[in-house]
């Protein structure tokens, strides 16, 4: 009898070892663009590679899953693995508002968006035909990620063309945490190995719809992972953020107006916004953190139908700044300091008067002074709510 022909053992390389790290990194990309297999750390469990190119090669991940003892269950679906949240349209190019929201402020991270909206129109519709018919599910969808780990984002970087990952499951149903176990499960041609995930139980996985009755679009939880529903809805709203100079007047002035016009706007209270899918806010350039609005400026606001009682000021910070859709300032000095500190935000920041005039500050003034400029706030935003939800 002879003996069975031998397994070809992977090349294990342990990240923590390597002399130079990027020497990993285009020995990997050779291998991909070979039509090699790779074994990698996504952050949120190992997973196998290969580009997105090559249907011989996603062929080749499909056989090592199939063929191995995978109590977790079947074989999963394949992700195409972006460099940023600004590559999603690309590959879905009707893709809700919602979905790149949630790309833009969640990604690089353990998120993985399941869409199906413009997918024959985006990239996927250039893929060779065997890639396709792999990456694009029966029902027209198509799962992206964008790992948080620093080899994923070296290694999409300097690979010419999409990587295809499959993230397989151990016997708990979570995803695989070392690389020796992602061995048992496959023969990748190069393993690479850089220890426990920063996410083990794995990334949230979405797919999303339009709700036929708000209008708004909808996502539902294909597997949970470390994202809260609120903390989804949060980055998957449409954000206002009002800003000031201290974050006790008018910036908490034009936020509590706001959200009242919009609410009855939307025919919703206002603490269903969130779930309707708005998030208004304010913050100032040189706010303290933690303070109440003044009160001249709660009594304003109560009057006209709004609420300051739980507000608390906020210092506006770059996180911020990168997460609003809708940058809303009082005056031209407010102005010129966030485009000074943030250029980029030039598209989204604006002066609440449309006109160009500053909306002056009635700290420390009297309760008319106060009422006038919460009315002249109020003035202004009514052409801002019919531009943002008309």
């Amino acid at each position: 009898m002879t003996d069975p022909a031998p397994t070809l053992q992977p090349e294990h390389v342990d990240l923590s070892q390597a002399d130079d790290p990027r020497d990993v990194v285009h020995r990997a990309v050779a291998c991909l663009a070979g039509g090699g297999v790779v074994g990698l750390p996504t952050g949120a469990g190992y997973a196998l590679a290969a580009s997105a190119l090559l249907p011989e090669a996603l062929r080749r991940i499909g056989s090592a899953l199939a063929t191995a003892p995978t109590p977790g269950g079947p074989a999963p679906a394949l992700r195409i693995c972006l460099r940023s949240g600004g590559e999603l349209p690309d590959w879905a190019t009707e893709a809700p508002r919602s979905a790149r929201r949630l790309a833009s402020r969640a990604w690089p991270g353990p998120l993985v968006l399941r869409l199906s909206q413009g997918v024959d129109a985006g990239l996927a519709g250039r893929l060779p035909e065997g890639s396709r018919s792999a990456l694009v599910g029966p029902d027209g969808s198509i799962a992206l990620c964008c790992p948080d780990h620093p080899f994923i984002e070296h290694l999409t970087r300097l690979l010419a063309g999409p990587i295809a990952l499959a993230c397989p499951t151990g016997p708990d149903g979570k995803p695989v945490a070392s690389a020796p176990a992602l061995a048992a499960l496959s023969s990748p041609a190069l393993l690479v190995d850089d220890g426990p995930p920063y996410d083990p139980a794995g990334p949230t996985v979405l797919a999303f719809e339009a709700d036929a009755d708000t209008g708004v679009d909808a996502f539902q939880v294909l597997r949970p992972g470390p994202y809260d529903d609120r903390t989804l809805r949060q980055l998957s709203s449409t954000i206002v953020l009002f800003v000031c100079t201290g974050n006790t007047c008018r910036s908490p002035m034009a936020e509590a107006l706001f959200r009242a016009m919009l609410a009855d706007r939307l025919g919703c209270p206002p603490e269903d916004l969130e779930s309707r899918g708005w998030l208004v806010l304010s913050a100032g350039l040189s706010a303290a953190h933690g303070s109440p609005a003044a009160a001249n400026a709660a009594e304003v606001v109560r009057a006209l139908g709004g609420s300051l009682a739980s507000h608390s000021s906020r210092r506006l910070t770059p996180e911020l700044v990168r997460a609003a859709d809708h940058l809303v300032v009082m005056t031209r000095d407010h102005l010129d300091s966030l485009l000074h500190h943030a250029p980029d935000c030039a598209p989204r920041a604006r002066l609440l008067d449309p006109e160009g005039f500053d909306i002056d500050d009635p700290v420390g003034l009297d309760l008319a002074t106060y009422r006038a400029t919460a009315e002249s706030i109020r003035r202004h935003l009514a052409p801002l709510l019919d531009e943002l939800a008309p």
